[in-house]
């Protein structure tokens, strides 16, 4: 089952640009052959802005399909005929990811990156060990390797995983994508819908280390005693067994991925030292609000229904929960945007919760 997610997620990337001529292509197409003549004189730029596009999904084509390559035959797959075809849900995600390296890549997201600025600034001159998880395509534990800390990810998606390994391992020149090309509403200029943007690396010199895990963060790292789920299986009871504790937890729009917070505040009072540090940003945009699927966990040894949605905690719940196994010692709100083309007329800003907190002894 892992080798066909793999695989599959692999796919998502090589095929990419059928999505995009799907999505983008076509229905352009259907849409000015549909027109009268008189109105196809009103738009005399329309049939080369669709030719545009079609380069640039094009582009993007040769760089998803290089790295879908490169990282599949590095992990054993070196032959795109025998993966496992593509899923529209991946294709998706692609189409996020694409976004997420110009965040974290480009220059475009310097000023989204300026979150990651504040968390730099708080850890202070000590080389510390740090876990980090939903560390993205990267560049949070790039940056902190740089600085001489030690730094260690966990990512749960395959599509993330694969850009994070191109981007840590396997990169090694600039490179240029067309992440806007989804984007057709609040767009001021159509030639802001095709620019591109150059994904870069700066070169540094890793003072620390960065290692990567892929899977559940309560799986791999949670206490053995949370309740069987999706997310946290009776297997993996020996992984769970390291005794590794580090200097500090750090969460970027990461805690509200959780299905269960509860769990995910008992995983990172598991593994801080006792004068450890957790440092969180984010808002708090739950993830499986909308997901009505019903799964199972096992309560007091019985199997019960149960469902990812939930528990969907306010800020002044979640403080609460929060004050139960932590100590805040700063609490701030940081406005920014995430993954935002910045020129659209229309952009969702957060107000993103900020704190440090120190674990408590529990009772």
């Amino acid at each position: 089952m892992e080798s066909e997610a793999i695989t599959s997620a692999l796919s998502d990337l090589y095929n990419f640009h059928k999505y995009q001529y799907d999505q983008l292509i076509k229905p352009r197409n259907i849409k000015y052959n549909s027109l009268t003549d008189d109105d196809k004189k009103l738009l005399p730029w329309y049939v080369e802005h669709t030719e545009i596009m079609k380069k640039c999904i094009d582009h993007n084509r040769e760089c998803l399909q290089s790295i879908a390559y490169t990282v599949g035959a590095n992990w054993g797959f070196p032959d795109p005929s025998i993966w496992d075809p593509p899923t529209t849900t991946g294709f998706d995600r692609v189409r996020s990811l694409l976004l997420q390296l110009t965040r974290e890549w480009s220059d475009e997201g310097i000023d989204e990156r300026q979150v990651l600025e504040r968390i730099y600034g708080d850890l202070g001159s000590q080389q510390l060990d740090i876990l980090i998880p939903g560390c993205g395509t990267g560049r949070i534990i790039y940056d902190l390797a740089a600085r001489g800390h030690d730094v260690h990810g966990i990512e749960f998606g395959y599509h993330v995983m694969i850009l994070n390994q191109f981007m840590l391992n396997f990169y090694q020149r600039e490179f240029i994508i067309y992440p806007y090309l989804h984007k057709l509403s609040n767009v001021v200029s159509r030639d802001r819908q095709t620019r591109n943007v150059t994904i870069h690396k700066e070169v540094s010199d890793i003072k620390g280390s960065m290692a990567m895990s892929g899977g559940s963060f309560i799986d791999i790292y949670g206490p053995n005693d949370l309740q069987i789920s999706e997310f946290y299986s009776e297997e993996n009871h020996e992984c769970r067994a390291d005794p590794t504790k580090f200097d500090t937890l750090i969460t970027c729009f990461f805690i509200d991925t959780a299905p269960n917070i509860i769990d995910y505040l008992r995983t990172i009072h598991h593994r801080l030292h006792p004068h450890g540090k957790w440092i969180n940003i984010g808002p708090l945009q739950w993830h499986f609000e909308d997901d009505h699927n019903i799964t199972t966990t096992i309560t007091n040894g019985i199997t019960v229904p149960s469902i990812n949605k939930g528990l969907e905690l306010s800020s002044e719940d979640l403080f609460h929960l929060i004050n139960q196994f932590f100590k805040i010692t700063r609490n701030d709100q940081i406005p920014t945007t995430y993954a935002t083309d910045q020129t659209l007329m229309a952009k969702n800003l957060y107000h993103c919760l900020y704190w440090i907190a120190s674990p408590l002894p529990l009772k």
